[in-house]
């Protein structure tokens, strides 16, 4: 029986656990319900993530949409209604987009550029561009959703619409920059006048506000060195480049002797440049000197003007040595020229009396003074017919005949000339000049009927070659070839 009674008992507590406790149920509930809950968070997340995301790109696209606008508007147009600069551009309103309600914000402000390489006070035009900027949030919201802004310029920036930009750059002729360099800038009629504009370091000066026109002038100058100008003209939005250069300048102490080495006090003499123009009359010193500073590179002629002494030569250095004039002048240089005169026939420079020079068979006519080619060599390549100084009947007349080609006839004389006179020839006449006979420079073409020829800045050479008809050794063989005469004149107050 008790064995019977354990089987029973042993089947009785199995049907007692074949369910679920009330515990289970409520740990797989609430187990259920987490999950859910973490679903339904996350669906609910997604959604709003998209809805997000959705205003967003809606914003972002607005914002592009007014800067575009904006970007394509007349310059002068762009400010805003609040702001400054003040425009017709609503500063903030409501604008729908994919049914949202966004509030959206612009701005619009002037720029200050450091690119003109100043700043204000010294800065001529502070408004060089505009930046504007747009933000995007949901209306009634502070959270920004998009946020743009952009850079707009007008055609040439650094000045208003309605004028120009001058860019100046100041260099030297080896092309470097010459830093804080003064610049002047000024119009006859429109009362532009800006002085002493400094130019910045290793760059360019742009001069804004100059209003359209023709006739600007610009002047570069700096202490030591030369001085630059040109002229130019400004369209409105344009950038108008302009370069100047400017070179260290030189100096040159020119002394006038005797020749007994004797100064000259208070003697007239005349300074010219060629390319820079530079002319100038001094008066020599207790010294017999005249100093001249601040000189432009150049090639330099120096002329006596005394009416009772003749020009001797040109010596350069110390000690001096003998040189054919023009000198050369480079920059930053230094030179000490003596210049050496002797008592004599006058050059009767500035329109003397015409026997003013103590019996100078050839008295200058106010301008001009014939050169006397008595002791001038003449010699022929080829040889011609006739080619001879008429020494007894004309000492300073080159005439002759010749029938070979080219027809040369090669002038030995230590010359400064500004003007030849011919006599009938035929066919034209070309001259040559050469300091070396080796190296020849090509000076004048004269054509038949002429019989004056004034050279634009006076020639120095100590070898002339005169050739009749063409050049070409194979053109016109055999023709006959006619010089009636040629005669040399030199300024007068000159070798």
């Amino acid at each position: 029986m008790k064995k019977s009674g354990g089987i029973f008992c042993y089947l009785r507590g199995r049907k007692q656990r074949s369910g679920f406790t009330l515990i289970e149920i409520l740990i797989d509930a609430l187990i259920i319900s987490m999950v859910t809950t973490a679903v339904l968070a996350s669906y609910s997340l997604a959604l709003k993530s998209a809805d997000s995301a959705r205003a967003k790109i809606a914003a972002v696209a607005l914002a592009n949409e007014k800067i575009e606008e904006m970007r394509n508007m007349p310059y002068d147009s762009l400010g805003t209604d609040t702001g400054n600069p003040v425009g017709a551009i609503v500063s903030r309103q409501t604008i729908s987009r994919q049914g949202i309600n966004f509030d959206t914000r612009i701005s619009i402000a002037t720029v200050n550029d450091p690119y003109d390489g100043t700043d204000p006070p010294t800065d001529l035009y502070v408004y060089d561009y505009k930046r504007i900027e747009v933000t995007v949030s949901k209306l009634s919201q502070t959270k920004i959703l998009a946020k743009l802004s952009s850079f707009v310029a007008a055609k040439a920036a650094e000045t208003a619409t309605n004028t120009g930009i001058l860019r100046v750059c100041v260099r030297q002729t080896n092309t470097e920059f010459v830093p804080e360099a003064l610049v002047d800038v000024t119009h006859p009629t429109n009362g532009t006048n800006f002085q002493d504009l400094v130019t910045p370091i290793n760059d360019c000066l742009l001069v804004p506000l100059l209003q359209p026109g023709d006739s600007y002038t610009v002047t570069a100058n700096k202490t030591g060195y030369t001085t630059a100008s040109t002229t130019f003209s400004i369209s409105v939005q344009q950038v108008t480049p302009v370069t100047l250069f400017i070179d260290p300048s030189g100096k040159m102490a020119i002394k006038v002797i005797d020749n007994n080495n004797n100064p000259m006090v208070s003697f007239p003499i005349q300074v010219t440049g060629g390319a820079s123009g530079y002319n100038q009359n001094n008066t020599t010193d207790v010294s017999g000197i005249v100093a001249l500073e601040n000189l432009p590179p150049d090639s330099y002629s120096v002329f006596e003007l005394s009416a009772d002494f003749e020009y001797q030569k040109t010596m350069l250095g110390n000690p001096p040595v003998d040189i054919v004039q023009p000198i050369q002048l480079a920059s930053g240089d230094e030179l000490g020229i003596t210049i050496v005169v002797a008592a004599g026939a006058g050059s009767c420079q500035g329109g003397g009396a015409p026997n003013c020079g103590n019996g100078d068979p050839n008295p200058c006519d106010g301008t001009y003074k014939l050169i006397d080619l008595t002791n001038a060599p003449v010699t022929s390549d080829p040889l011609p017919e006739q080619a001879t100084l008429v020494i007894d009947e004309d000492p300073n007349t080159i005439w002759g005949d010749f029938t070979e080609q080219p027809n040369k006839l090669l002038v030995e004389k230590e010359m400064h000339v500004k003007k030849i006179v011919l006599d009938n020839f035929t066919p034209e006449i070309n001259i040559s000049v050469s300091d070396d006979q080796i190296n020849w420079t090509p000076v004048a073409s004269i054509s038949p009927g002429s019989n004056e020829y004034v050279f634009a800045e006076a020639v120095e050479s100590r070898y002339w070659k005169i050739t009749l008809g063409s050049i070409d050794p194979t053109a016109e063989q055999g023709t006959v070839k006619h010089l009636g005469g040629i005669r040399f004149y030199k300024p007068c107050g000159n070798n």
